[in-house]
């Protein structure tokens, strides 16, 4: 019997962390049949921008110290697929997953780090992951563990707290009532941003909360 283990982890030379916290506001994904292979060091990422800030992003990646290479294989207004080379002292977890006979099933964004869903086979294959993390000094946040009859553990949502925020207080002014109480504008006052942000952080933040609580359950 299998598990499924969602985690979130933070270091410096994790893939692309440079460049995702100099452009917080994309959302990237490992295209995840390119990390299969524990030997490579080329993977495709699909990287999303509402605002379409893909030259912020392009800068960001010419500064990051963990990509050798980085070429755009397709785009469009609001997305762009792309295949990059990892340097050598890059830090991946996919190669460990693998040893211990797991798979990355998901790997995205989620703040300055990655959260990635695993299957594994067994808890002791978690702590061992665990246990690697820590001596690479890599922060490791087990959010959720499931085994095939369903959720084990208590379940944490991996909503940013910018995210929470705009959410709770688009609660408690109705913003989800109908007719809705109030607006984005209003809302990006009451927050200090602007009405575009806030709508990126509600459809985030929601898409978030349907991908930990609803499709997981």
């Amino acid at each position: 019997m299998c598990l499924i283990a969602a985690i979130r982890i933070e270091h410096e030379r994790l893939t692309l962390a440079p460049a995702i916290e100099r452009v917080p506001s994309v959302d990237v994904r490992v295209v995840t049949n390119s990390m299969t292979d524990p030997e490579t060091s080329m993977f495709f990422f699909l990287v999303r921008s509402e605002s379409g800030e893909f030259d912020r992003f392009d800068a960001a990646v010419e500064r990051d110290e963990t990509v050798a290479e980085a070429m755009v294989v397709s785009e469009s207004d609001s997305a762009r697929l792309y295949r990059f080379t990892h340097r050598s002292e890059t830090q991946l977890l996919s190669p460990k997953v693998t040893e211990l006979g797991g798979l990355v099933l998901e790997a995205r964004t989620a703040d300055a780090g990655w959260r990635l869903r695993l299957q594994l086979p067994d808890r002791e294959a978690i702590a061992e992951l665990w246990e690697y993390c820590r001596s690479e000094g890599i922060a490791f946040e087990l959010i959720r563990v499931y085994d095939q009859h369903g959720m084990t553990d208590t379940a944490v949502t991996a909503v940013s707290e910018e995210q929470r925020r705009a959410l709770t207080e688009a609660y408690r002014r109705g913003y989800f009532e109908e007719p809705r109480e109030t607006t984005q504008a209003e809302l990006a006052d009451r927050l200090g941003i602007c009405p575009t942000a806030v709508g990126g952080r509600l459809r985030r933040g929601t898409r978030q909360l349907v991908e930990d609580v609803l499709l997981d359950e």
